[in-house]
């Protein structure tokens, strides 16, 4: 196994100083971001723009992992946390879209993995909105497949205040949806499981220092401008607590 990050915090730093201080720090494997290139407000950690899909050509690509592989690092996967299941249409159609280009690009760099969400309509039960994933991801799934590229779902409600229950932005979020997607699309499913070793949420965050010596110093480029407070230890804990970030892959 090996110890990565994923690349979503730093989201002013350039792709190749965040690998050169992963490298330093010792980590083997990177998760690159790869939202669309855009501006505005975004939810924390999400927007990052290390590779721009959309524009990044079969040549490039491979140059990327080129450059990582003389840095000691590999790839783990693409990363790119949308919600295929918005309520809005427009919004729905875009995310997609620019899902397919993720996919696309990780099949041209050779990356096996594409992380993402399942997607979730906040204003509608889970059982309502697995009937929304049923129609919108068979087809998702079937274009992974042709281009030899596996589905990672985040196991994340992503659930951020009282008017989002029940269902939460992301459904994928429980053995009882996990045991859904394999009878849905059962000969599709690779892996389901947790790791341990991606920055992504307070509990990785919480997982991630537990993982680093106590006096280690910890400062990542571009880290400083974010807020982001690890929670404190249990008392009596000891080792890692808890699973940052894990999925079902497709």
């Amino acid at each position: 196994m090996k110890l990565g990050l994923l690349t979503a915090p730093f989201a002013a730093t350039p792709l190749a100083e965040v690998a050169d201080w992963a490298n330093a720090a010792g980590f083997e494997a990177l998760e690159i971001a790869c939202w669309p290139k855009t501006s505005g407000a975004t939810r924390r950690y999400a927007g990052t723009s290390h590779i721009d899909a959309a524009s990044t050509s079969p040549a490039q690509a491979k140059e990327i992992v080129a450059t990582l592989t003389e840095k000691k690092l590999t790839v783990s996967g693409l990363g790119y946390y949308p919600n295929p299941l918005h309520p809005d249409a427009a919004h729905r159609e875009a995310v997609i879209s620019h899902l397919k280009k993720v996919i696309a690009l990780a099949a041209n760099m050779g990356v096996p993995v594409v992380n993402t969400f399942c997607g979730g309509d906040a204003a509608k039960t889970v059982d309502v909105n697995w009937q929304d994933a049923l129609k919108v991801w068979p087809e998702i799934v079937a274009f992974a497949r042709g281009h030899g590229i596996k589905l990672a779902f985040e196991n994340c409600p992503m659930i951020f205040s009282n008017d989002e229950w029940p269902g939460g932005h992301n459904i994928a979020y429980s053995p009882h949806i996990w045991r859904r997607m394999f009878e849905a699309w059962g000969d599709r499913m690779h892996h389901a499981g947790f790791t341990a070793v991606t920055y992504r949420s307070r509990r990785s965050a919480f997982t991630w220092r537990r993982a680093m010596s106590p006096t280690a110093s910890w400062n990542p480029p571009g880290f400083a401008r974010s807020r982001q407070v690890a929670p404190q230890v249990p008392p009596g804990a000891s080792g890692l607590i808890g699973g940052g970030g894990g999925g079902t892959r497709l």
